[in-house]
């Protein structure tokens, strides 16, 4: 009933405030780090919870970090994925192999990072990067070939 205190912790209710936090913080955010300090002011809930993540990694980016944020991680993802379409062409199947290996598992990552916000865990976070780097690590003859071919 009426009485009954909002806890305001749903996924739909947490990405609304966090949106709320981007609308009124647009350009630089509130400060990357900064999100479980500023949310409260647009978390509309008793207080009984106080969400720390906004469970949805691009909206706290956006929120954090602002359109700045935004467009570095997007620049980031730009790069990414022109480095690691690259790498397809390797001559080497077992490096073609481990490229789509660690491809998929980024891709699971980033759509896992929609709903959640598993980067925030250290090892979660050192497995990303170690997909990374498989993914775009070419072998020093192949990278030495596209510099003198570019």
């Amino acid at each position: 009933g009426s009485a009954e205190l909002r806890s305001g912790g749903s996924r739909n209710e947490i990405w609304r405030a966090t949106w709320r936090m981007f609308a009124a913080n647009p350009i630089f955010g509130v400060g990357l780090g900064g999100y479980w300090a500023a949310i409260t002011t647009y978390h509309d809930a008793s207080g009984s919870l106080t969400p720390q993540e906004a469970h949805n990694d691009y909206l706290e980016l956006l929120a954090s970090g602002g359109m700045l944020g935004g467009l570095l991680g997007a620049w980031f993802l730009f790069v990414l994925g022109k480095r690691i379409a690259s790498n397809f062409r390797s001559a080497s199947s077992f490096r073609r192999g481990a490229h789509y290996g660690a491809v998929l598992g980024i891709i699971g990552v980033l759509v896992h990072s929609l709903f959640d916000f598993g980067l925030h865990m250290l090892v979660n976070a050192l497995v990303f990067a170690a997909l990374i780097v498989i993914a775009t690590r070419g072998s020093e003859s192949e990278t030495r070939l596209r510099k003198t071919n570019a």
